[in-house]
């Protein structure tokens, strides 16, 4: 039994494959640990399966169909490979979850993932946000940006360009709120959601009717929607709650193997 490196393309087409047959899909933050680590075709004679490994943490592990009656073995090995010292995974993968609680291992809560089901209309003003508006974005955004988006302020500006994002305004035109719609890589026809509303402005519902315009805006294109939040921030859970987002699963951390 060895690991094989093997291409980004190949690991891209094998990942969809295996995530895409669940409904609910993963969040962008799960997505490019997965995507952006290094990996490995698993070697038993031929290959059985997928793997990923992002900075010291298992984030991908898919065994094929046909091999999967060797699945302990399989992840047994990987588990004893000196560069898997962490596991990232969410509980959408029914067998790595059932394989790492089989093992009594210490699971840390990571965040919520979210989809909706509704229709959804809304009169609420939102528009693209243009470069005129970056001043606006990084005076007020910064942290969320960097923190729960997890890019640099280079990247969002080229996520401006790509018109993921959106400025939302109350009735008396003042800019209060940011949306942002990420196409995920492994299904790209669902996409992920966030916002953030200017402090000021909280608790007035403006959270709700931002996510409400994002949503209309991608079923009017029939794209799939979800979103996510970290475990801990209530705050975001009830307003995706009230937005009409329902918990599909949760991403998990075990920090030592």
């Amino acid at each position: 039994m060895e690991l094989e490196k093997t291409t980004y393309d190949e690991a891209l087409a094998l990942f969809k494959e295996y995530f895409n047959q669940f409904r609910c899909g993963i969040d962008g933050y799960y997505e490019k640990r997965i995507l952006n680590g290094k990996h490995y075709k698993l070697i038993d004679t031929e290959p059985v399966g997928i793997v990923s490994i992002n900075d010291g943490q298992l984030t991908g592990f898919y065994i094929f169909d046909n091999h999967t009656v060797k699945y302990k073995e399989y992840f047994n090995f990987i588990l004893n490979q000196d560069d898997v010292n962490r596991i990232l995974f969410s509980t959408i993968d029914t067998k790595l979850h059932k394989e790492i609680r089989d093992r009594n291992l210490k699971i840390e809560y990571q965040a919520y993932n979210f989809v909706y089901s509704f229709q959804v209309n809304t009169d609420f003003h939102m528009e693209l946000a243009t470069k005129k508006h970056l001043g606006f974005l990084k005076d007020n955004f910064t942290d969320f940006i960097k923190q729960s988006i997890g890019c640099s302020l280079e990247t969002f500006s080229k996520k401006i360009d790509n018109s993921e994002i959106f400025i939302g305004y109350n009735t008396k035109g003042a800019p209060i709120s940011m949306g942002l719609i990420e196409q995920m890589i492994l299904n790209p026809n669902r996409y992920c959601l966030g916002m953030i509303v200017l402090e000021n402005h909280r608790k007035k519902g403006y959270g709700v009717k931002t996510l409400k315009f994002l949503i209309k805006n991608l079923q009017e294109r029939n794209k799939e929607v979800n979103a996510r939040c970290w475990y801990y921030n209530e705050a975001s859970r009830r307003t995706l709650l009230r937005a009409g987002f329902e918990e599909s699963n949760l991403l998990l951390r075990v920090e030592e193997i």
